[in-house]
């Protein structure tokens, strides 16, 4: 995996009974194309779902560079 970041239980699970999702940031796999977001549910015995795919929202890139902002201090 090419995360630049990534968060466990990023998230309440959107139907009863999931577990919270890990959210990813990275790259695509074509150069010089926007950073991808991608979801996944980890289920017991190592499987993982990916259930979200998408170019990266402002929101997230913004939550990464004020994380980082906290962490430098």
């Amino acid at each position: 995996m090419n995360a630049v970041r990534a968060e466990s239980e990023f998230n309440e699970p959107r139907m009863p009974g999931l577990r919270r999702p890990t959210l990813f940031i990275g790259p695509p796999r074509q150069r010089d194309g926007p950073l991808l977001e991608v979801m996944v549910e980890t289920i017991p015995t190592d499987d993982v779902v990916v259930f979200h795919v998408m170019v990266a929202r402002a929101k997230h890139l913004r939550r990464m560079v004020e994380e980082d902002d906290i962490h430098e201090q």
